[in-house]
This record gives structure tokens, sequence and C-alpha cells, in this order.
């Protein structure tokens, strides 16, 4: 049996590298409660923008489970939280790609390469193994990214044409244009094990993650 009232915790499952509890009062749970009943809950501590779902896990105890769109949403709250008011771009990034390596799960590389001109990419802060410090436009996953101005999901990195293997540990990689008054002025690149383990979902949150760079001091 459940208490219907008591002290305890939120559990904030953001991902398996972050967890955060919340002091919890637990004033009384719906009447005719089964196990585990599913309730809502908005913590005001949480940038979340709508209710989500809540399940009891065990006594005195609530666990979180945000969805990737509250996720994603969550990450550009903390972007601008770390670089408000923050002119140095080199510190902003270091900040932004330390935060992704944290928030998400299954990574072994995540960072920007900079546009040192209109022919190639040079290697900016990043977290991972060390990598490659220049990289043609038009060449590999990043400098497609670059040449169509598009991002770049990609399953299965052994088959994409023209893969440059930095970390051969990486099985997929998703690479996003980074735009500054509407030119392409750096790449987010970010690896995984794993393949495919970039959804759509994944795509439409991480295009957020960038737009929120846009207003980086990005003249160097």
């Amino acid at each position: 049996m459940y208490p219907a009232q008591g002290n305890g915790l939120l559990r904030a499952q953001i991902s398996s590298k972050q967890r955060v509890d919340y002091p919890l009062t637990v004033d009384a749970f719906p009447p005719n409660t089964k196990p585990a009943p599913k309730l809502w809950f908005k913590p005001r501590d949480l940038l979340v923008s709508s209710a989500v779902p809540v399940y009891v896990s065990q006594r005195f105890f609530l666990e979180i489970l945000m969805s990737k769109v509250d996720f994603y949403r969550s990450l550009v709250g903390q972007i601008s939280g770390l670089t408000d008011g923050e002119p140095d771009l080199i510190a902003n990034l270091s900040n932004v790609s330390a935060l992704l390596n944290l928030s998400l799960d299954d990574l072994n590389w995540v960072g920007f390469y900079l546009l040192s001109n209109e022919n190639e990419l040079v290697l900016g802060p990043f977290q991972g193994k060390p990598a490659c410090i220049r990289i043609p436009v038009g060449k590999g996953v990043c400098g497609t990214a670059v040449a169509t101005g598009k991002t770049q999901r990609v399953a299965d990195v052994h088959a994409f044409p023209g893969h440059i293997a930095c970390d051969g540990a990486s099985n997929s990689e998703i690479v996003l244009p980074v735009y500054s008054q509407g030119k392409i002025v750096a790449v987010l690149d970010i690896d995984s094990p794993l393949f495919n383990r970039f959804d759509e979902e994944d795509e439409v949150g991480l295009e957020q993650v960038v737009a929120a760079l846009e207003n980086f001091s990005w003249n160097r």
C-alpha cells in the first residue's frame, strides 16, 4: 500500500547521466489508487512547458519521465543560462559541448568545427578523443553539412561516402550547421558508438539547440 501522505523525493531522470532529486511533500494520492499510479506533476524547478507523466516507483518516491521535446527545450534553457552575458565564443562553445556530453546518452564525441574560410572547417571546443583538426568543405559528414546547408543524420557512418573516421568507435553521427546572420559559421558534430543513435526527434531538438547559438559572438 502506498501512503496517502508523507515526505519524499521527486526524481527527475533527465537522462542516464543526469538525475536530480527534489524534496516533495505528498498531500494525498487519488482515491482507489492502484500500485504505480499515473499522476501528473509539473515541477517548477524544471524547464518544461507542460505537465509530464509521473509514476510512483516506490514508497515516498515519484519519478518523472521527460519527453524528448521537453528534454531539448530544457537544454536550450540551460544553454541560455550558461552563456547569457558572456561574449567569449570559445568559452561559450566549451560549455555547450560539456553540457551536451553530460546530458545526451551513448555518445563518444561531441563538439564544434568552426568555418575558417569558405573551403575549410577547423576543430573547435569539444568533448571526446583527439579529433581531426581540419576538414575540407564538401568532405565527410561535417563538410557535407556545410556544402548542403542541411543537417546530416547518418545511421551508419561506414556507409556514408567519403566518411572521415576520426574515431573508429563511431557508428552513427549527426552534424548540424550553425548559422549566424544567415551564414554558416560552424557545425555541431555528435558521434555515437551505436548504430542509428539519432532519430527525427533528436534532429528537431538539436536544430533548436544550434538555433540558440546564433547570437553568439561569431566574429573572431
